[in-house]
């Protein structure tokens, strides 16, 4: 990742070549030129930048005073952009630490020191960014050692904080409304199979796409990121009341094929019972007939009285057990997983 900055670099040192008998500041006319054209200046190099150039509207922006002792006061405006190795597992309430060093190109500790004129040596005069705000900025004086010699390095270290307002606005809000949506599927009648599957496939479509359109403004990290765990447990619980209902159809189906199973059995006593009924003179009993002088030396068959109610239906009472219990154990879980979600995030990452 890369970060930006426009600033007002300035350098000071002493050349004793350039020392003269005037009484105030000599200041040069560069016009278009550079102050290396007429004068030595350090070979400054900014070790963390991929690119940067100075502003040269109208006139280039440099501006060289000599004071009578020969010390030499260069200020210019410069725009950089810099590396920056972020850490994206706690996005989007991240805490970024971005660096910048300044080296010379050429010249070892032998020939040339960088120090700070003072502490701190950078001032920042906007904090203010539109997804960030910068918490922390802290400046050190080191002194490396590369394959060419040791060169004293400066460095400015800026900690940034990511604002959560647009992620809440844009993304978690409408993750819990979509959630929401699949929720109430619960409360749609069983029987209306293409309202429920197409509300279902609707918001497992719109998690999906919420995610997509966040990772495609990410850098393609390797690793998960707390905004795409929170993105995962919602498309799951989506996907939890499509195989809520898959599990209720299933269900259902299979009591119907047990009641099929079971239907020659229930009409072959039904034709007998409806036999015996339609004979008057004789006496019936399982698998033959007695006439009625037989029948005093047998029990005649009585027919079993009918329970004239209708068997409670055991699929309707399953599936209304089933869909309550969904119901409410559905917002449990998502509920705590909120709680612990921002608790987690906020108080302890």
């Amino acid at each position: 990742m890369e970060f930006g900055l426009d600033m007002f670099f300035r350098q000071r040192w002493q050349d004793k070549r350039l020392s003269h008998n005037m009484t105030t500041m000599m200041t040069l006319t560069m016009g278009t030129k550079h102050p290396a054209d007429y004068i030595w200046v350090p070979d400054t190099m900014f070790v963390d930048a991929t690119k940067s150039y100075m502003h040269n509207v109208l006139a280039t922006n440099h501006k060289v005073d000599i004071s009578a002792k020969g010390e030499v006061n260069w200020g210019t405006r410069a725009t950089l952009t810099a590396r920056c190795h972020m850490n994206f597992r706690t996005f989007p309430m991240d805490e970024q630490t971005c660096s910048l060093s300044i080296v010379s190109y050429a010249y070892p500790t032998n020939h040339l020191i960088f120090t700070w004129k003072s502490n701190p040596g950078v001032i920042v005069l906007d904090k203010e960014m539109a997804q960030f705000y910068m918490t922390n900025m802290t400046t050190a004086e080191q002194r490396v050692q590369y394959v060419a010699g040791e060169y004293s390095v400066l460095q400015a270290t800026f900690t940034f904080k990511r604002r959560m307002g647009f992620y809440l606005i844009q993304i978690y809000v409408p993750c819990i409304a979509v959630v929401f949506v699949a929720w109430m599927s619960l409360f749609v009648d069983s029987k209306a199979t293409p309202a429920r599957v197409g509300l279902c496939i609707t918001t497992l479509l719109t998690v999906a796409t919420i995610w997509g359109s966040v990772n495609s403004t990410m850098p393609r990290v390797s690793y998960v990121k707390a905004i795409d765990i929170y993105l995962m447990t919602s498309f799951f619980f989506v996907l939890c009341t499509m195989l809520e209902y898959i599990i209720l159809i299933h269900k259902g189906r299979a009591k119907r094929s047990i009641l099929l199973l079971k239907a020659p059995f229930l009409q072959k006593d039904n034709l007998q019972e409806t036999y015996c009924n339609l004979t008057s003179d004789y006496s019936c009993y399982r698998g033959g007939l007695y006439s009625m002088e037989e029948a005093q030396t047998h029990s005649p068959c009585k027919e079993s009285p009918k329970d004239t109610s209708s068997p409670p239906d055991s699929k309707e009472i399953n599936s209304k057990d089933v869909e309550i219990i969904a119901r409410i154990a559905f917002v449990i879980a998502f509920t705590i997983f909120n709680l612990v979600y921002w608790i987690v995030l906020v108080y302890f990452v």
